[in-house]
């Protein structure tokens, strides 16, 4: 790799390139397609986002299950108890309301 080249982005770079081969390959097309409307590129959008959020509460009903979020220090601002920022609850569940925690504060 050459000087400077930030190996994260490449290790992405790369990783674009296998899933855009296992694309064609699939489907015998590539997103130069002109098949699609604007809106049907957006619906596939749509689509592969509402995959992600589902990813996402998977993980982290995981995190909140394994106690991760007491091993990473996350605590609830408010009350101090082990907190799932992405939940929006804490462990006291007194006050499990999303607008009672600040969002974003990792103590």
């Amino acid at each position: 790799m050459a000087a400077g080249m930030d190996t994260n982005v490449e290790a992405v770079v790369e990783e674009l390139r296998r899933r855009s081969a296992v694309g064609v390959k699939k489907y015998g097309v590539d997103t130069s397609r002109t098949d699609l409307t604007t809106l049907q590129w957006l619906q596939h959008a749509k689509e592969e986002a509402l995959d992600f959020a589902v990813y996402l509460q998977r993980i982290s009903q995981d995190v909140a299950a394994s106690g991760m979020a007491a091993t990473l220090g996350w605590r609830c601002p408010r009350c101090n108890t082990v907190w799932s920022p992405w939940l929006d609850f804490c462990d006291c569940a007194s006050h499990s309301l999303a607008s009672d925690h600040d969002h974003g504060t990792l103590m």
